[in-house]
């Protein structure tokens, strides 16, 4: 839980969701920016390093109260085949990772764009804040 600890007074997670503009529309999904950078980042910290992985810990309410999900069991997901799991699958992690630079809205799958720039300035602020 030290990493949490960490999160909670650094924000780290927030200011890295940041780093990913999402074109998303905001009604039609579930997991924003924010939790699936966390989950990844907290799925990292526990060893799990194959997306694969993440099909299996989607109904992990542990991992689920890290990623700090409203509903950490997922009985409220929108969509029945999603009831009981809270966190994202494997293809939508995918998404966030493998999404070209230059994504733009009009993109059907990635439209969670990472802002390399943004993560260099990032990493070169908490750096200096350390």
């Amino acid at each position: 839980m030290r990493l949490r600890e960490v999160e909670k007074r650094t924000g780290i997670m927030e200011r890295l969701a940041a780093c990913f503009p999402d074109h998303r529309e905001a009604q039609r999904v579930e997991p924003t920016v924010r939790e699936l950078v966390a989950q990844r980042v907290y799925g990292l910290a526990l060893g799990y390093e194959d997306w694969n992985d993440h099909d299996q810990l989607r109904g992990d309410a542990l991992l689920a109260v890290l990623a700090e999900k409203e509903d950490p069991t997922g009985e409220s997901r929108a969509r029945e085949r999603d009831r009981g799991k809270a966190l994202a699958g494997k293809s939508t992690l995918n998404r966030l990772e493998l999404t070209k630079a230059e994504g733009e809205q009009k993109e059907r799958y990635q439209k969670m764009v990472l802002d390399p720039a943004a993560v260099d300035r990032l990493l070169g602020e908490v750096f200096v804040n350390s």
